[in-house]
């Protein structure tokens, strides 16, 4: 298993007594934007954007769009590599924090 990797994402499971199955329905995640203050915003543009409030904001977006922690966490991942930044890092492992509860809020 990978750092800071579950096996399973959030997932509802209905099940319908009529038809004897189970039907899978996600949950719907607030946005990643919403997650994190202004303060923390401007520390993880400042130590892990290169100061680039636009980098920043398009990664969100990135993330948004993405409906799991797994790939959510691979898409971190080699956004981080490509930077240089250790995911160990103070800084980089409390905004993987932040994208985790997003997906597992509590």
């Amino acid at each position: 298993m990978r750092f800071l990797e579950r096996r399973s994402d959030p997932e509802f499971e209905i099940y319908s007594e009529k038809k004897k199955n189970t039907v899978r329905k996600m949950v719907q995640m607030p946005s990643v934007n919403s997650l994190i203050s202004g303060k923390k915003q401007k520390i993880f543009i400042k130590k892990l954007f290169d100061d680039n409030t636009e980098h920043y904001r398009k990664f969100l977006q990135k993330l948004d769009s993405i409906g799991n922690w797994t790939d959510s966490f691979r898409m971190i991942e080699e956004e981080f590599n490509k930077q240089n930044i250790n995911l160990r890092d103070h800084e980089a492992f409390l905004f993987t924090d932040f994208i985790f509860r997003r997906f597992y809020p509590d």
